[in-house]
C-alpha cells in the first residue's frame, strides 16, 4: 500500500512540474480579453487608460460613457461610471489578432465618484483575464 501511495505522489509531482514548464505559445494568444482597473478603493468615478501594443483589433465597454482614440499601436480609453448608478468596477473588452496577447496597460488618471482626482496612481493597474 505504501509503495502505491509513493508512486501516486511521484506521478502527481511530475505532472505539476511538467505543467509549470509548459510555455504559452503564439497559438494560445489572441481573441478576447477582459480588462479591469484594479483600485484600492471600492468605487471609482472614471479613469483614463493607455493600451500599447500591436494586434489590437477592438476595444469596447458596456458602460454608456466610454471613448477611445487609437494612433498606431496606442489606444487611449476614457471610462466614466454613471453617478446615478453608484459606480462599480471599470471594465472593458479588448480583442486582439491571433498570436497577440493583451496590450501593455497604464492607468493615466482616475477620479472618484465626485470627480476628484485620485492620488497614488502607482496603486492602480489593469488586470486582463480571458
Amino acid at each position: 500500500m505504501r509503495s502505491l501511495c509513493v508512486r501516486a505522489l511521484s506521478a502527481a509531482a511530475l505532472a505539476g512540474v511538467l505543467a509549470a514548464c509548459a510555455e504559452t505559445t503564439g497559438a494560445d494568444l489572441g481573441g478576447e480579453y477582459r480588462g479591469v482597473v484594479e483600485s484600492p478603493f471600492f468605487n471609482e468615478g472614471g479613469a483614463v487608460v493607455e493600451l500599447v501594443g500591436p494586434g489590437v483589433v477592438e476595444v469596447t465597454a458596456a458602460m454608456e460613457l466610454f471613448w477611445t482614440e487609437t494612433r498606431a499601436d496606442t489606444t487611449r480609453l476614457v471610462m466614466i461610471n454613471d453617478p446615478q448608478r453608484g459606480g462599480g468596477p471599470l471594465t472593458f473588452r479588448v480583442v486582439t489578432e491571433d498570436g497577440f496577447g493583451p496590450p501593455a496597460a497604464t492607468v493615466l488618471e482616475v477620479v472618484d465618484g465626485l470627480d476628484r482626482l485620485r492620488d497614488f496612481l502607482s496603486t492602480y493597474r489593469v488586470q486582463f483575464t480571458r
